[in-house]
Order: structure tokens, then C-alpha cells, then sequence
């Protein structure tokens, strides 16, 4: 293994979530200035491993919003906070149902993986 590559270890737990929006016409910078604030949002949530946004290459989306927990539980007990209440009331949430074709959310754990 590289010195420089840090294996994961603790696989079991690790849950991951992605975030697919597709945007409208003319929304993309909308929709990535959006991605962007919420992965600024969960910074420093415990629990949270890695978070990631993701521009397409293809103007027609998707961008990818990614974010890796040690567990699911502490994603749930994240989902039930404050700050994410607010936001699924906000007008940033409705601006994202608006701008966007169709959202996906998909839920994985993680198998395997390493990290430089």
C-alpha cells in the first residue's frame, strides 16, 4: 500500500449518500451554488466522514451532491436537527424542487475503499 493512501477500515458503517439533481435549462449555477451551500451547511456535523458536490460534465446534469457518514444512525440523527427542519422548509428547498427536472437520492454502505 502507498504511504500516502489511508485504507478503510471501519466499512461496516460507513454510509453514504447521493444526491442527483437535474436541472432545468439555465439552472445548473443555481442548483451548484445550492449544492455547495449545503455542503458547507453539514461541515463539522458529527458523524460526517466526507462531503462532496459534483458539477456534470453534460449540461444536462446531474450534479451530484455526495455525503459519507460513519453510520446511518448518525445520518438520521442528523436528518432529525434543527438545521435540516429549517432547510426542508426554506425557500432553497422549494428554488431546488423548482429548478430541477427530477431529484434522485440514493443510499449505499460502504464495501470497500481507500484515500490518499
Amino acid at each position: 500500500m502507498n504511504d500516502n493512501t489511508q485504507e478503510n477500515k471501519q466499512t461496516d458503517d460507513v454510509f453514504v449518500l447521493i444526491e442527483m439533481y437535474y436541472p432545468k435549462e439555465d439552472r445548473l449555477e443555481d442548483l451548484i451554488d445550492i449544492a455547495k451551500a449545503s455542503a458547507n451547511m453539514v461541515q463539522g456535523q458529527p458523524g460526517l466522514i466526507q462531503t462532496k458536490v459534483l458539477r456534470p460534465k453534460s449540461a444536462k446534469g446531474p450534479i451530484s451532491n455526495i455525503t459519507i457518514w460513519n453510520s446511518q444512525s448518525e445520518f438520521q440523527q442528523f436528518m432529525k436537527s434543527a438545521e435540516v427542519k429549517a432547510l426542508l422548509k426554506s425557500e432553497t428547498m422549494s428554488n431546488v424542487l423548482a429548478w430541477s427536472i427530477d431529484v434522485q437520492t440514493m443510499m449505499f454502505s460502504q464495501e470497500a475503499g481507500w484515500a490518499i
